[in-house]
Parts: structure tokens; sequence; C-alpha cells
């Protein structure tokens, strides 16, 4: 691409010398042979010229996509592999932003690095005419040439850090922008229109002034640039012309030599301008470069492998989360179900079992095997969680349940969205399992939305399944005929289920009680209940007068 760059430039090159030719042995000898073999060569360069930056542009466009999509490729995979805990020091906002500066990043590099390497080759082969055709006004430009190198020394150590703080600021406005739009409903509801507005426009007139701080330095390279080309032409024009006047050069070699001197300048200043460019997208750069080279903190250790299936039997062993236990165990093939107050741990446990953190003393082994001994792929491909806050795609029905699972059949979704209440009501829609939904699932209730996540995670048949009040925004009724159709799906395999909910926790297998003060208490439900003054409390809390009555009943 350099090459074709340099060919597509040829013109460019030999133009001034042709010019001289023309005057010399041309048009003051009157040789009308001489003038029609030079315009043939002179057509035929500037073909070679057109040929060669058509077939540039067309290169420089396929390296820009390549680049674009492998630096995407990299940002992404690099983001996702990521744990939790980056992302809960970095907004969305900026992560955004870095990603949407990769076309113009990808267009720089692709243009105007090669297009700097042209225009250096350029530089030194126009010096070295300019010198063949006339030492003394080259030699004249190259004292002057410093100058142009210390303005863009200068206006480097001005505009870094303001371009850097630039960056800053439209990331924290493009964060802004993600929070209201994203938080659009109780912005609504709680009349903060004015308010979301307001600082908005604020972050925004901040930004305008650093662009107009910036705007000014480039104003101000710009005239320098500028006054220093034209100054420098002026002194080399006249010393020239004072050649000439002495017979010392003739008209032609003039004329030639001031055409390539002009053409050096211009290469000159055209660097300067650049190099303003260069700083920007160096800074862009440079902040992909760094989520590019951090390391996951969550990653496959040293002689992970993977696994084929799990029983479920996960042992928390020397875990400190709080709680005086610190030995805790989920026996395997059975429903067990987690209970306690809020903040509690509860769905700390669950994050802990995915590997989204790493617990900071002890260990958790599933069957027997530390998770750090088990590929996280592998890990996640047998466990499968539906949470409290469903979080959807927007995308159809269908393509939220199916994700990447492509050999997915009809039958198996059906049966997913009957098991969690939702066939009957989906059939009714017009398009079906293909209605799509909004983005976050937005045009759903958020029992709705629970459903969609639900039938999501029962579709992967996973060997450990994981409900953290999953079921809280569905009504009693819907949520026992889910569990009961569930229990079904799933015997003779691990299911944890965490609850606020009485209903949904007391036909559990094992019962985790987790207390206010730092104890956890383990037993059936009907165990709790006679021995466990805080599960009494907790039953207490949590019955109607009715609901009260039918387990009077019972017990």
């Amino acid at each position: 691409m350099v090459i074709l760059g340099f060919l597509s430039s040829v013109f460019f090159l030999i133009g001034p010398y042709l010019s001289s030719l023309y005057v010399d042995k041309s048009f003051l000898k009157k040789d009308l042979n001489v003038f029609l073999k030079l315009s043939v060569l002179g057509a035929a360069l500037v073909l070679i010229s057109a040929l060669a930056k058509f077939s540039n542009d067309i290169l420089k466009k396929r390296l820009a996509v390549r680049i674009k999509l492998n630096l995407s490729r990299k940002l992404i995979k690099k983001l996702f592999s990521l744990d939790m805990g980056f992302f809960r020091s970095s907004s969305i906002g900026e992560n955004i932003y870095r990603i949407s500066n990769i076309e113009p990043l990808a267009d720089f590099i692709a243009d105007q690095i090669p297009f700097l390497l042209v225009d250096i080759s350029k530089l030194f082969i126009i010096l070295a005419i300019s010198l063949w055709l006339n030492l003394r006004l080259t030699v004249f430009l190259l004292a002057l040439s410093p100058l142009f190198l210390l303005q863009s020394l200068y206006i480097r150590k001005k505009i870094r850090p303001l371009y850097n703080e630039i960056w800053s600021s439209r990331v924290k406005l493009t964060k802004l922008l993600e929070e209201s739009l994203a938080n659009v409903q109780i912005v609504k509801a709680l009349g903060l229109n004015k308010w979301q507005e307001h600082v908005y426009v604020r972050q925004l007139l901040k930004n305008i002034r650093l662009g107009l701080n910036g705007f000014r330095w480039s104003v101000f390279n710009s005239l320098g640039a500028v006054f220093l080309s034209k100054g420098a032409y002026g002194l080399i024009s006249l010393y020239g012309g004072w050649m000439i006047i002495q017979g010392k050069i003739s008209l032609g070699t003039f004329s030639a030599a001031m055409l390539y001197i002009v053409q050096l300048g211009n290469l000159l200043q055209s660097l300067s301008y650049r190099f303003e460019y260069f700083i920007q997208q160096g800074i862009s750069l440079d902040k992909i470069a760094q989520i590019i080279s951090l390391d996951a903190q969550i990653r496959d250790h040293p002689g992970a492998e993977n696994i084929i299936s799990l029983k479920g039997k996960v042992f928390f062993q020397g875990v400190k989360f709080g709680y005086e236990k610190d030995r805790l165990v989920f026996d395997q093939f059975l429903w067990i179900a987690i209970v306690g107050p809020s903040g509690c741990g509860k769905t700390t446990l669950a994050n802990l079992i995915l590997r989204l953190y790493d617990p900071q003393g002890g260990k958790i082994t599933i069957d027997g095997v530390d998770l750090k001994g088990i590929k996280l792929e592998s890990l996640r491909n047998k466990i499968a969680i539906a949470t409290q806050d469903p979080l959807l795609f927007d995308l159809s029905i269908r393509d939220n349940i199916v994700c990447d699972l492509n050999n997915l059949t009809e039958d198996k979704v059906q049966e997913a969205g009957r098991i969690a209440q939702m066939h009957d009501f989906i059939k009714w829609l017009p398009c079906g399992y293909d209605t799509f939904i909004g983005e976050s699932g937005c045009q759903l209730s958020q029992g709705f939305k629970q459903r969609v996540a639900l039938a999501r995670a029962i579709t992967r048949e996973p060997d450990l399944l994981i409900l953290d009040e999953a079921t809280s925004s569905i009504d009693s009724a819907t949520e026992d005929k889910i569990l009961n159709a569930l229990r079904l799906k799933r015997a003779g395999r691990s299911t944890v289920v965490i609850s606020h909910r009485l209903s949904t926790i007391k036909d559990a297998d094992l019962l985790f009680l987790f207390t206010a003060d730092g104890k956890i208490e383990e037993g059936t439900h009907s165990e709790l209940l006679s021995r466990s003054q805080a599960y009494r409390e907790f039953f207490t809390s949590q019955m109607t007068e009715e609901t009260r009555r039918d387990f009077a009943r019972e017990f």
C-alpha cells in the first residue's frame, strides 16, 4: 500500500522537473517535438498516478475494515473475559465510547499511517532532487525547517493533556446519556426531566468549552504553520530572484527548484497539521489498549480441566462471608432452598458457585473438585441461573429463550414455555414466540420477563440450576404451578432456590436459613419450624391469616 501511495504521487514528484524542461527545452527553444514528447510522458504519468491512487483507495478501505473487525473482536472478547470487579469500577458509557472510537481509529491507521510513510519517502526524494537542482536554495530552506519542528513540539506539549481531558469529558457525557435513557421510567415518574436536562446540558457545555480550547490551539497551529511557510517561501524567493538577476540560475531551473521547495515546505506543514490528529487518535488507541492489556482476575487456572457432568454437591470450606459457620454443604440431587434477610449473602453464594467472583479465603468444591480446577466455560455450561432482575435482549421471545442453543427444537422451546406457565399466553400473540419484546423486555410485565428468563435457564438443561428470587414478581398461584412442573422436570438433578417467600422454599429437600446475627441453620421446613426460633419468626412474618390456618391444619 505504501508503494501504491508512492506511485500515485509520481506526477507530483516529477511534475516540477517536467515544467523546467518545458520552459528551458521546449518553450524558450520553440521545439514542438520536445513539447509533444514531454506531453505524452506527462499524460502517462498522470494515468499511472490515477490507477495507483484508485488501487490504493480500495486497499485502504479493505485494510480499515479488517482493522475495525480485529480491534472490535479483541476489545469485545477482552471485555467479556474480564471479571465483575472491572464492570463495577467502570461505567457502561465509558466502554461504549471506547467501542464507538474504533471506526475512526481504524480509518486513521489504514489511511494516515501509510500516508505518513509515503510523505516521509517523498520528503527525502524531493530533498534529493532539490539539492541536485540547486544546493543553495535547498540548504536555505533546511536552515529554516527547525522552526516547523519547534512549533510541533510546543503544540504537542500543550494539547495532549487537553485532548485527554476532552476524551474524559465525552465519556462522562455518554455515561450521563446512557444512564438517563436507561432510567427514563423513574425520571418521568419522579418528574426529574428538568433536573436530568440540567445535568446533561451542564456537562455538554463543559465539553463544548474544552472543544473550543482545542479549536483555539488548532487555529494557532494552523496560523503558525502558514506564517512560517509563507515567510520561508518569501525569503527563498528573494534569494532566488537575486540569483536569477546575477545569472547564477536559469528561469526554468529556478521555477522547478521553487516548485520542489514549495512541495517540501507543504510536506513539513502537512506533518505539522497531522501532528494534532495523531495526538487525538493516539489517545483513543491508548484507551483501547488499556482494556486489551488487562488481565482477568477470574480466569482458568493452569491445569484446569473440562467436566462432563455435575452431580451438584457443592462444598464451601473456610469461605468467609460474614457467618460463624465456615463449612456449608449443598448435597447432590436435592432441591435446596436458601432464605434470609436482604444483604445476608444469598446472592453472593450463587455468584461464587458460578465463579463470577472468587472467595478471598477458603475454597469451594463441586463434586469434590475445586472450582478453580474447572475451566470457566465448562463450569458455566453445566450451571444455569435465573435471577430476580431478568436480563433480556431486544430480540424475540424465542431468541431470548434459545440464545446460543442453535440446535434447540421447537418442542423444547414450547416445553420450557409450558413449565414457565407462559405458553398459553404466547400462542395467542400474533407472532407467537417470534414476538419482539423490546430493549430489556420493556414491552413485558416484570413477572412475564421472569418467566422468559426462567424458560431460558430451563432449556439449557443444566446439571445445577440456581433460582435467585426468580419468581418474586409472579403471583403465588402461578408460582406453585411453575415450581411443581419444574420439580418434575428436574427430578434427579440439583436445584438451588433463593427466596424470601415461604411458598417458594417450604417444600425443599434441605433448607438453609441465614440469620441476621450471623448464623446458618439447616434442615427441612418441618425440622426448622420445630427447633429454630429464627425460622418460626420468619414463618410467622410470611404467613397471611389464610395461609396460617392452612398450615395449622397441616401441622
